[in-house]
Protein backbone atom coordinates (compact mmCIF):
# COMPACT_ATOMS: atom_id res chain seq x y z
CA UNK A 1 0.00 0.00 0.00
CA UNK A 2 0.98 3.36 -0.44
CA UNK A 3 0.58 6.76 0.73
CA UNK A 4 1.51 10.46 -0.35
CA UNK A 5 3.88 13.17 1.78
CA UNK A 6 3.01 16.66 0.67
CA UNK A 7 6.19 18.65 1.59
CA UNK A 8 4.00 21.42 1.28
CA UNK A 9 0.12 21.58 1.27
CA UNK A 10 -2.17 22.46 -1.84
CA UNK A 11 -3.63 26.12 -2.48
CA UNK A 12 -7.03 24.88 -3.00
CA UNK A 13 -8.59 21.86 -2.30
CA UNK A 14 -8.93 19.51 -5.87
CA UNK A 15 -11.87 17.60 -7.45
CA UNK A 16 -11.96 14.68 -5.42
CA UNK A 17 -15.38 13.44 -6.07
CA UNK A 18 -14.88 10.72 -7.97
CA UNK A 19 -12.95 8.95 -5.81
CA UNK A 20 -14.85 9.40 -2.42
CA UNK A 21 -17.22 6.46 -2.64
CA UNK A 22 -14.08 4.91 -2.81
CA UNK A 23 -11.83 6.30 -0.55
CA UNK A 24 -14.48 8.10 1.95
CA UNK A 25 -11.74 9.54 3.99
CA UNK A 26 -10.91 11.63 1.13
CA UNK A 27 -14.51 14.07 1.95
CA UNK A 28 -13.26 14.16 5.64
CA UNK A 29 -12.75 17.65 7.74
CA UNK A 30 -9.34 15.95 9.17
CA UNK A 31 -8.43 14.97 5.27
CA UNK A 32 -8.90 18.19 3.86
CA UNK A 33 -7.08 20.15 6.52
CA UNK A 34 -3.95 17.90 6.10
CA UNK A 35 -4.19 18.20 2.67
CA UNK A 36 -4.08 22.10 3.28
CA UNK A 37 -1.28 22.54 5.85
CA UNK A 38 1.50 24.28 5.20
CA UNK A 39 3.52 21.61 6.83
CA UNK A 40 5.01 18.57 5.18
CA UNK A 41 3.59 15.78 6.19
CA UNK A 42 1.96 11.82 5.67
CA UNK A 43 -1.52 12.15 4.44
CA UNK A 44 -2.34 9.00 6.39
CA UNK A 45 -3.73 6.94 3.63
CA UNK A 46 -3.37 3.10 2.10
CA UNK A 47 -3.97 3.09 -1.90
CA UNK A 48 -3.18 1.21 -4.22
CA UNK A 49 -0.14 3.03 -6.86
CA UNK A 50 -2.68 3.49 -9.40
CA UNK A 51 -4.97 5.76 -7.04
CA UNK A 52 -1.79 7.24 -5.37
CA UNK A 53 -0.68 8.60 -8.81
CA UNK A 54 -3.68 9.40 -9.64
CA UNK A 55 -4.33 11.49 -6.42
CA UNK A 56 -0.52 13.23 -6.61
CA UNK A 57 -1.06 14.28 -10.06
CA UNK A 58 -4.46 16.06 -9.18
CA UNK A 59 -2.51 17.63 -6.19
CA UNK A 60 0.53 18.62 -8.16
CA UNK A 61 -0.39 19.34 -11.45
CA UNK A 62 -3.84 21.30 -11.54
CA UNK A 63 -4.76 24.43 -9.53
CA UNK A 64 -3.73 22.70 -6.28
CA UNK A 65 -0.49 22.99 -6.60
CA UNK A 66 0.62 20.98 -4.08
CA UNK A 67 4.26 19.26 -3.87
CA UNK A 68 5.03 16.14 -2.86
CA UNK A 69 5.11 12.64 -3.69
CA UNK A 70 4.09 8.85 -3.10
CA UNK A 71 5.76 6.85 -0.51
CA UNK A 72 4.89 2.98 0.14
CA UNK A 73 3.10 3.29 3.38
CA UNK A 74 5.88 1.13 5.44
CA UNK A 75 7.82 4.39 5.93
CA UNK A 76 5.26 6.32 7.22
CA UNK A 77 5.58 5.39 10.53
CA UNK A 78 8.71 3.94 10.56
CA UNK A 79 12.03 4.97 11.33
CA UNK A 80 15.25 4.20 9.92
CA UNK A 81 17.04 1.27 11.47
CA UNK A 82 19.99 2.33 8.91
CA UNK A 83 22.33 5.30 9.35
CA UNK A 84 24.00 6.75 7.03
CA UNK A 85 27.10 5.24 8.41
CA UNK A 86 25.69 1.96 8.56
CA UNK A 87 24.47 2.42 4.53
CA UNK A 88 27.93 3.77 3.43
CA UNK A 89 29.60 -0.18 2.87
CA UNK A 90 26.58 -1.27 0.90
CA UNK A 91 27.30 1.71 -1.42
CA UNK A 92 30.45 1.46 -1.92
CA UNK A 93 29.98 -2.29 -2.99
CA UNK A 94 26.83 -1.43 -5.05
CA UNK A 95 28.72 1.90 -6.98
CA UNK A 96 31.82 -0.39 -7.67
CA UNK A 97 29.79 -3.50 -8.81
CA UNK A 98 28.42 -0.52 -11.42
CA UNK A 99 32.01 1.11 -12.28
CA UNK A 100 33.18 -2.28 -13.28
CA UNK A 101 30.88 -1.76 -16.43
CA UNK A 102 32.84 1.37 -17.38
CA UNK A 103 36.42 0.03 -17.37
CA UNK A 104 37.72 3.49 -19.34
CA UNK A 105 36.60 5.73 -16.69
CA UNK A 106 37.92 6.96 -13.61
CA UNK A 107 35.67 7.23 -10.62
CA UNK A 108 36.45 9.46 -7.31
CA UNK A 109 35.71 8.07 -3.78
CA UNK A 110 32.01 7.64 -2.40
CA UNK A 111 30.50 10.14 -1.04
CA UNK A 112 27.25 10.43 1.14
CA UNK A 113 24.95 13.02 -0.44
CA UNK A 114 22.42 14.44 1.78
CA UNK A 115 21.00 16.92 -0.47
CA UNK A 116 19.63 13.89 -2.54
CA UNK A 117 18.17 11.59 0.09
CA UNK A 118 14.48 10.79 0.73
CA UNK A 119 12.36 9.68 3.67
CA UNK A 120 13.08 5.80 2.13
CA UNK A 121 17.17 5.62 1.17
CA UNK A 122 20.30 7.49 1.48
CA UNK A 123 22.29 8.48 -1.28
CA UNK A 124 25.87 7.99 -2.37
CA UNK A 125 27.67 8.89 -5.31
CA UNK A 126 31.14 8.03 -7.37
CA UNK A 127 31.58 11.18 -9.61
CA UNK A 128 33.52 10.89 -12.48
CA UNK A 129 35.45 13.79 -13.75
CA UNK A 130 35.64 12.74 -17.81
CA UNK A 131 31.72 12.56 -17.65
CA UNK A 132 31.37 15.58 -15.81
CA UNK A 133 33.74 17.15 -18.48
CA UNK A 134 32.16 15.38 -21.23
CA UNK A 135 28.87 16.97 -19.70
CA UNK A 136 27.38 14.04 -19.14
CA UNK A 137 25.37 15.53 -15.97
CA UNK A 138 25.32 14.48 -13.43
CA UNK A 139 28.88 13.42 -14.08
CA UNK A 140 28.35 10.43 -11.45
CA UNK A 141 27.08 6.93 -10.73
CA UNK A 142 24.33 7.07 -7.93
CA UNK A 143 23.72 4.28 -5.14
CA UNK A 144 20.63 4.82 -3.27
CA UNK A 145 20.28 2.71 0.59
CA UNK A 146 16.91 1.48 1.87
CA UNK A 147 16.47 3.32 5.76
CA UNK A 148 14.85 0.01 6.58
CA UNK A 149 16.07 -2.69 5.48
CA UNK A 150 19.46 -1.72 3.74
CA UNK A 151 18.95 -2.97 -0.16
CA UNK A 152 19.93 -1.28 -2.98
CA UNK A 153 17.53 0.70 -4.68
CA UNK A 154 16.53 -0.63 -8.56
CA UNK A 155 15.50 1.18 -11.30
CA UNK A 156 11.79 -0.22 -11.29
CA UNK A 157 11.37 0.93 -7.59
CA UNK A 158 12.23 4.49 -8.57
CA UNK A 159 9.94 3.98 -11.95
CA UNK A 160 7.15 2.48 -9.81
CA UNK A 161 7.13 5.90 -7.26
CA UNK A 162 6.59 8.14 -10.43
CA UNK A 163 3.53 10.11 -10.54
CA UNK A 164 4.08 10.97 -14.21
CA UNK A 165 3.55 7.64 -15.55
CA UNK A 166 0.49 5.37 -16.31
Amino acid sequence: MYDIYLANGCKSFPDLSDLVDSFPELGTFQFQRRLLSASPEFLGLNLTIDVARKLIRRFKYTEAKGRGMIIPAKYRNNTPSLTAEDAYPIANEALNKMQAQYPDVIFGETVYDSFRDSLMYFTFISPSKKWFDEGLIPGALFANIDKLDGHVWTSEEHMLLRDDIE
